[in-house]
């Protein structure tokens, strides 16, 4: 197998530290593992750049498989139009891919290595948009990158997964959430509300944080898709952030099977306070 050039790692390493990501080296300076650039971010997840996959026979990257671990995998960063997609492994048809590097990631039952979730990112300039979207910064002049798209700034480059907005312009109907859920949301790590029903309402809508008064954001309810079964949730535990152990608890399973499919989640940079009607236990009229 051939491996990318040297050129292309250093322009790679570059790019992640740019973003403010931390490139994990030997004392030597090569990588840790030989077919895979390790890279951290700033609550220590991994980020392995695979070396071999993609690469053509002399060693020019055709496309680059990026593997993350499945819990931290964020769907709202995928953008078909500049190149970044979900990997799909050919023989099991999932976002499932193995390989003896991945430290810390989960063993399937069906797989002896670490299995993570994965990018497929068409070229360098994809790479940049995505690397934002874990890393802490870029600093690169005159852009900024939100929610995975570049506009104009006269700032030093800044990704906002979860972009902030004025209290301008709320939505007419606020969610309701608790925790840990709303965090998570707020976080980028969850992109699915579970719910008990079906839910027909669609576009934008404020979220409330259960307990507090207020609206802390603002986000788009594109879909409302279900039942899951308790397989098919584990398979999409990158999208709801529930943990296997939740997922298998009977209390609940059965019930929380439906997901509200959430994009555009914009934190307001102050929350709003609002005026709970009585006996609202999901939505509000904001």
């Amino acid at each position: 197998m051939s491996k990318m050039i040297e050129s292309d790692r250093t322009t790679i390493i570059k790019i992640a530290s740019e973003a403010g990501l931390n490139v994990d080296l030997k004392d030597d300076g090569q990588d840790i593992y030989n077919k895979l650039i390790t890279l951290s971010d700033t609550k220590e997840n991994k980020l392995y750049i695979d070396k071999v996959t993609g690469v053509s026979k002399n060693g020019e990257i055709q496309y680059l498989k990026i593997a993350v671990h499945p819990s931290v995998y964020k769907s709202e960063i995928e953008d078909n139009s500049i190149g970044i997609i979900p990997a799909i492994n050919r023989i099991t048809g999932k976002n499932q891919h193995s390989h003896s590097g991945y430290k810390g990631f989960p063993n399937t039952i069906d797989n002896n290595e670490p299995v993570g979730a994965a990018y497929k990112v068409k070229d360098l300039d994809a790479l940049k948009v995505l690397l934002s979207g874990y890393g802490s910064r870029i600093t690169h002049t005159s852009e900024t990158v939100v929610k995975g798209k570049v506009v104009e700034s006269d700032t030093t480059k800044v990704l906002v997964n979860v972009s902030e907005l004025s209290t301008a312009a709320l939505p007419d109907k606020g969610l309701i959430i608790d925790e840990p859920w709303i965090s998570k949301i707020l976080s980028g790590e969850k992109v699915w509300e579970m719910r008990s029903t079906n839910c027909k309402i669609r576009g934008e809508i404020g979220l409330i944080k259960k307990g507090s008064g207020t609206v802390v954001a603002k986000a788009t309810l594109v879909d409302s898709i279900g039942p899951f079964s308790r397989q098919e949730l584990k398979e999409q535990q990158s999208k709801h952030a529930i943990n296997s152990f939740e997922i298998d608890d009977d209390r609940w399973m059965d019930k929380w099977n439906y997901a509200w499919v959430l994009e555009d989640v914009q934190k307001l940079s102050n929350p709003v306070k609002y005026k709970h009607k009585s006996g609202a236990v999901i939505w509000v009229t904001l």
